[in-house]
């Protein structure tokens, strides 16, 4: 097989192409990026950090052990995300600190994380259902303080 011509290291344009100038005005309008409200407010994330100290509250079988982002066990959708509903919603008994991958378990898992007190049904109380954190039933309080389970007889 024969070559006809030398190759060439670099051959410059004349002119500019229709694909050239499509893809310039594409590059000199700016793209829209849509806000992503954060998880929590900066106040509640505040009080997470503290009382985990960094690490996984959930610290389920696989857990990575550093807590990446807030875990809501009752679901931002059933209590609303704006005005009254949104405070009643973002509050620390309302939130575990977890890290990826026990907070993708607990969502692949509903039926177990209810058990668990990882996730809530809507019109349940966080304050006055236990969770498992860290292996232990406790009681979270919204002041960040973790309350020991104490059985009740009934």
């Amino acid at each position: 097989m024969k070559r006809g011509a030398p190759l060439k290291t670099y051959t410059p344009l004349a002119r500019k192409t229709r694909l050239r100038q499509v893809s310039e005005k594409r590059a000199a309008t700016p793209v829209k990026r849509a806000r992503v409200a954060p998880a929590v407010s900066p106040g509640v994330r505040t009080v997470l950090l503290d009382r985990s100290g960094g690490w996984c509250e959930m610290a389920l079988t696989g857990c990575l052990g550093t807590g990446t982002d807030p875990a809501h066990r009752l679901a931002r959708k059933a209590g609303g995300r704006k005005g009254a509903a949104k405070a009643a919603n973002d509050r620390p008994s309302n939130a575990l600190w977890a890290c990826r991958r026990c907070h993708d378990w607990s969502e692949a898992r509903p039926a177990e994380s209810y058990e668990l007190g990882l996730m809530l049904r809507e019109g349940q109380e966080p304050t006055l259902e236990p969770v498992v954190r860290r292996g232990v039933l406790v009681y979270l309080a919204d002041d960040g303080a973790v309350l020991p389970f104490k059985a009740v007889a009934a």
